[in-house]
């Protein structure tokens, strides 16, 4: 019986402290993926400024469009990988959040009179 008691508070333990990482390393990709909507905000707002700019005549939009054409690319590439880590994040800490409940559940358990 002790033995029992013994094994579900360490499971629960086990479980909560995986749980902390999964969410703790999910504010850390949360925070990365904040830093990159940054950065694709101001490059974005560069690029429109240049359209804008080159905007004026046919000849200047068709120069505008070939030089921010690489960036624009880029851009949509770093849109996709924010959309792809912030959905991992999210997976992530919702695991963290189910370990620490069934861990805090089995370490409740644990004490419990049979």
């Amino acid at each position: 019986m002790v033995h029992r008691r013994n094994s579900r508070r360490n499971l629960g333990i086990v479980l909560a402290i995986i749980g902390l990482v999964l969410i703790l390393f999910s504010y850390y990709i949360n925070h990365r993926v904040d830093e990159g909507r940054v950065k694709i905000h101001s490059a974005q707002e560069k690029v429109d400024t240049v359209d804008k700019l080159a905007a004026r005549n046919s000849t200047t939009k068709q120069v505008g469009e070939v030089a921010t054409a690489p960036v624009k690319s880029k851009i949509e590439a770093g849109k996709m990988d924010v959309a792809r880590y912030h959905k991992i994040a999210k997976t992530l800490q919702i695991a963290g959040v189910i370990c620490v409940v069934l861990g805090a559940g089995f370490v409740f358990l644990a004490y419990r009179r049979p």
